[in-house]
């Protein structure tokens, strides 16, 4: 009854009515689909090490962008040369919380996460295993950003990291 009742208040014919309730069921599926998608994106390990141009913290004196890329370009030698990204990480960050870490970026980054628009674009844009093949500049200076695992395809030692973060 309260059917009928809501379409002859709407001056519908049941029928009219009921293909208008479920095209707004149509409507909520999808925007609940929708919402499910963008509230657990791919989640990201990221390592990174940055030569800073301004400030970092007591201490730290900010390079010129042409001194910046110079470190940056002995650091990629080194990656080239074969030497782990942690290590270069441990050699040439400015980042006081990657320094002595690897460049480890804590918990898992996902395309949510608060960081320079620059830096998250080039990382979302990385491969488990990859490394940006350009500088990437932010707000703080040069980096070089490494993915070492997706929530898609996490490593063993990787697979805590991501279950904690759900």
């Amino acid at each position: 009854m309260p059917k009928r009742l809501a379409a002859s208040q709407r001056h519908l014919t049941v029928a009219s009515y009921k293909e208008q309730l479920v095209t707004e069921l149509k409507v909520e599926a999808l925007v609940a689909k929708t919402l499910k998608l963008t509230s657990s994106p791919l989640k990201y390990h990221a390592r990174h090490l940055l030569i800073a141009t301004v400030s970092v913290g007591p201490g730290s004196k900010p390079h010129t962008d042409a001194e910046a890329l110079a470190i940056i370009a002995k650091a990629q030698a080194e990656l080239k040369a074969g030497t782990s990204f942690v290590d270069v990480a441990n050699k040439y960050t400015e980042d006081p919380s990657g320094k002595g870490s690897g460049g480890d970026l804590p918990g898992v980054v996902d395309a949510n996460t608060s960081f320079d628009p620059t830096f998250l674009k080039a990382m979302l844009a990385l491969k488990p295993g990859e490394v940006t093949p350009t500088p990437v500049k932010s707000q703080f200076g040069y980096h070089l950003i490494k993915i070492d695992s997706t929530s898609a395809a996490p490593t063993p030692a990787d697979k805590k990291r991501f279950e904690d973060a759900d």
